[in-house]
């Protein structure tokens, strides 16, 4: 036996049956005036205001009966709603916080309009004296009252409990834009600071993160903030470090300054040049026209010589310049001087070696020459009795150092020729102009490819994070070590000269690697500041 209805029930049941009735004779009617209008070409007679006629692509006459049939049945719902506006609420009925409890619905629709008028004010939202103000119209802010209360209506006819929460609705993507345009104009930016080591020598460069507003913690805040009736219409937010805030980077005058103070501590003289290579321009320098023994240095310069000479390469002349680089193979070295004038012998790479002078020259490089091979004094002079030309005592500027007499450069003139290898690689420069025929940017990368790796790791490399690609030469004599190349670091790249001299005979790595890699390191913080905790 079926369920017997209650009389709520049952009202509700007929008044849907009575509109069900009435929206199917209107869809009839509709259709069929539409279809004898079509057939027999009669249409209903024109009043004073008729309208204009449509124009021939004008939507069959049964699209307008169905227009009107749509609206007939939003028209029904809010009839629906109507006929229950003598509704009582139950008791312990709850919308939107308000006990509903004993009203009829134009009494609880009342209580709500209050409510939509209370969530519709301004909201100011603050942070350190700033404020903006959220606007309800600026980011569509809408309360569904009678969609609350057709479904209080429901809960109460099927007899459930009635527990409706504040419902709003907003663009989020608006609110998320003001608050992020808010949270960039609040924002702290990060601080650079200099790390000093008092234990040890050591200086570099950190930086404490910079505090911004979280956009997503502050859209949480203010949307339980939206749908609170009660209280003052005013959030305060906070910042929290934000480490997508790009760090900052030293500038000139604080990477020189901060050189010159650990430069201060090497009891003899330091050359240094700093160039960066997206802007193209030289950051720091330190003594970098003084005159400092060319060493091992040097064999770069007779690599670029020979692939200036070379159209290409036998695997033995490979060989060398693999060895020469990675290994600072001495003989390697002369053996492809030779080679670059088609020679094979000590007197061949004496001519190969004056004819790598002029070439530097060209370029502007004058204090960087080689004037005989490598390890070549006792056979030229002694045996040959050749009269090898010597550099003069003091070169360049001062401060002077005691340099080899025949083998030489500067860090300023070493440190451009990497940067005119950069150029190349990229496609120009004057490596490419000057020697057309045989310079071509994919010689340059092989160079640059091959400089990575040098087994020198205690010097410039040792100053550096691992994994950051470096392309660079070392070299020492007695009272000089230094160690010349390209740093790729994450926030920039840049060529680095290092060069330190001390009178004293001075072959103790122990000491004057440390301070090479500290150098390099200070360099490599100004572009990539170590990251501190907020409080320092």
């Amino acid at each position: 036996m079926p369920a017997r209805l209650r009389p709520t029930q049952l009202r509700h049941r007929l008044r849907s049956l009575r509109l069900r009735g009435v929206l199917v004779f209107f869809l009839l009617t509709a259709l069929t005036t539409a279809s004898l209008n079509a057939c027999t070409g009669v249409s209903a007679p024109p009043t004073a205001a008729a309208p204009p006629a449509a124009p021939a692509s004008a939507a069959p006459a049964t699209n307008g009966a169905l227009a009107q049939l749509e609206q007939l049945h939003t028209a029904s719902q809010e009839a629906q709603i109507g006929g229950d506006e003598g509704h009582v609420f139950a008791p312990d009925t709850l919308v939107a916080g308000i006990d509903l409890s004993g009203m009829d619905v134009p009494t609880a629709r009342a209580y709500l309009l209050d409510l939509q008028n209370r969530l519709s004010r301004p909201l100011d939202v603050e942070l350190d004296g700033a404020r903006t103000t959220i606007y309800p119209d600026e980011i569509g802010l809408q309360i569904p009252i009678e969609a609350m209360l057709s479904e209080a209506i429901a809960l109460n006819q099927q007899g459930r409990a009635v527990r409706i929460p504040v419902q709003i609705s907003y663009d989020t993507e608006r609110l998320r834009q003001k608050l992020q345009n808010f949270a960039n104009d609040t924002m702290i930016l990060p601080t650079l600071h200099v790390l000093t080591d008092t234990d040890s020598i050591g200086r570099s460069f950190g930086y404490t993160p910079g505090q911004r507003i979280n956009v997503e913690v502050a859209l949480y805040q203010i949307d339980r903030q939206l749908a609170a009736p009660l209280g003052v219409r005013r959030i305060t937010l906070t910042r929290s470090p934000d480490p997508t805030i790009p760090a900052p980077r030293a500038t000139p005058q604080q990477i020189q300054e901060q050189l010159e103070l650990l430069a201060a501590e090497w009891d003899g003289v330091v050359g240094l040049y700093l160039h960066d290579l997206a802007s193209d321009t030289t950051m720091a320098t330190l003594n970098e026209r003084t005159v400092f023994s060319g060493a091992s240095l040097l064999k770069v310069p007779i690599m670029l010589h020979a692939h200036m000479t070379l159209q290409r390469f036998t695997p033995e002349q490979y060989g060398w310049i693999t060895a020469m680089i990675l290994d600072s193979d001495n003989q390697s070295a002369n053996d492809l001087l030779a080679a670059s004038v088609g020679g094979r012998d000590t007197e061949d790479a004496l001519i190969g070696v004056q004819l790598m002078n002029e070439h530097l020259q060209q370029l502007g490089l004058n204090h960087t020459y080689q004037l005989m091979p490598y390890e070549a004094y006792d056979y030229l002079v002694g045996v040959l009795g050749m009269d090898i030309p010597m550099g003069p005592e003091y070169e360049g500027e001062p401060p002077y150092t005691f340099a080899d007499p025949v083998i030489r450069t500067t860090p300023g003139e070493m440190g451009h020729l990497f940067v005119l290898m950069d150029r190349c690689k990229r496609g120009y420069g004057d490596l490419i102009t000057m020697f057309p025929d045989t310079i071509t940017p994919t010689r340059c990368r092989s160079m640059l490819d091959l400089l990575t790796k040098n087994h020198d790791l205690t010097r410039m490399v040792a100053g550096i994070p691992a994994g950051v690609r470096v392309e660079h030469k070392s070299g020492w004599v007695d009272q000089m070590q230094c160690d010349v190349g390209i740093v790729r670091s994450p926030a920039g790249d840049y060529v680095l000269a290092l060069y330190i001299y001390q009178e004293e005979y001075y072959a103790d790595s122990s000491i004057a690697d440390p301070f090479l890699a500290t150098l390099s390191h200070l360099v490599y913080t100004a572009y990539n500041p170590v990251l501190m905790d907020a409080d320092g």
